[in-house]
C-alpha cells in the first residue's frame, strides 16, 4: 500500500474511534411523579424543552471553568425560563467535571423525560434544573445525603490530619473553588472555616442576585 494511502486509511480509522469518557457514579436523582397534579411538565417541542436543551448544552459548554460551578437561565418569559446549574465536588479535576456534566446534561433528560424541575446526584458532580428560579434559594426538600461506611483505623492520626470537623473542611473547599468567581479572598486554609467568611459568601451571593 502507498504510503500516502495508509497514512489517509490511518487517519480516517481514528476518527472512527469514539473518545472514551469516564462515566460518574450514579447516586440519586429527584424526579418528581408526573402524575401528581402539583409537578410542573412540559410537551414535547415545546418553548420550554427548547430552552431546556439551549441550558444544558450551555451548563456542558462551561464544565471546564475552574470553580467547578456554573449556573444560567435561558428564556424571558414564565413560565418558560429554565433555570439551571451544576457544581462539581471540590477534590475532582477539571476532566472529571467536564465528563460528569456532559454525562448528567444527556441522563437528567432520559431519567426523568417531561419534568419541569429535576436534580441529579452523582459521586462527582450535581445538576439541578427548574422553570423558576433556583439561584439564591434555600430549598432543604432538595437534598441527598452520602456517608463513608469505611471505618478510622486511627483515630489520633485522623484527628491530626482532619483537626476540623469533616463538614467544614467540605465547604470551606467549596468556598475556595468558589472564591475567584465572588471575587472574595478564599478560607487561609482548606481547613479553615468560620462564620464570618460563611457571612461574607453569603453577602456577595445575595449582592449578585439584587
Amino acid at each position: 500500500m502507498p504510503r500516502y494511502a495508509l497514512f489517509a486509511f490511518t487517519i480516517c480509522f481514528l476518527t472512527l474511534i469514539p473518545i472514551i469518557r469516564a462515566v460518574p457514579t450514579f447516586d440519586k436523582v429527584d424526579c418528581p411523579n408526573a402524575t401528581n397534579a402539583t409537578v410542573s411538565t412540559y410537551a414535547q417541542n415545546s418553548t420550554y424543552q427548547t430552552n431546556l436543551n439551549t441550558l444544558l448544552s450551555a451548563l456542558s459548554s462551561h464544565s471546564t471553568v475552574s470553580s467547578g460551578f456554573y449556573k444560567s437561565d435561558v428564556g424571558t418569559i414564565q413560565p418558560d425560563v429554565a433555570y439551571g446549574f451544576f457544581l462539581c465536588r471540590g477534590d475532582v479535576s477539571a476532566a472529571v467535571c467536564e465528563d460528569c456534566v456532559g454525562f448528567a446534561s444527556r441522563d437528567v433528560v432520559a431519567r426523568c423525560p417531561t419534568l419541569k424541575r429535576v436534580t441529579i446526584w452523582y459521586d462527582e458532580c450535581m445538576l439541578r434544573y427548574s422553570n423558576r428560579t433556583i439561584f439564591f434559594n434555600v430549598e432543604e426538600e432538595t437534598a441527598f445525603y452520602s456517608w463513608n461506611g469505611d471505618n478510622v483505623t486511627n483515630v489520633t492520626r485522623f484527628n491530626e490530619v482532619f483537626p476540623e470537623p469533616p463538614h467544614h473542611i467540605i465547604l470551606s473547599v467549596h468556598l475556595r473553588r468558589l472564591a475567584p468567581l465572588l471575587e472574595t479572598p478564599p478560607p487561609p486554609s482548606p481547613g479553615a472555616f468560620s462564620l464570618e467568611i460563611l457571612q461574607n459568601f453569603i453577602g456577595k451571593f445575595t449582592s449578585l442576585n439584587n
